[in-house]
């Protein structure tokens, strides 16, 4: 997918990449999540957005919350 954007590194790329990375998070598959966004965020550790991301994933994981 990523191939998709061209040399582009703006939103679009940052954009595509979290979505990418959030939907391993939503099918189970955190460690692949997690090994994303840390590879990307070493590449470019000014990413706010992919810190945010990150984040997100956790924050939002209503199967950790003691609330239903």
């Amino acid at each position: 997918m990523l191939e998709l954007c061209g040399e582009d590194e703006g939103l679009l790329v940052e954009n595509t990449r979290r979505a990418i990375a959030d939907s391993h998070y939503c099918l189970g598959e955190k460690e692949k999540c997690d090994e994303l966004y840390s590879r990307w965020l070493e590449d470019n550790p000014d990413w706010g957005w992919g810190y945010i991301g990150w984040a997100n994933c956790y924050w939002f994981d209503r199967s950790k919350r003691p609330f239903k």
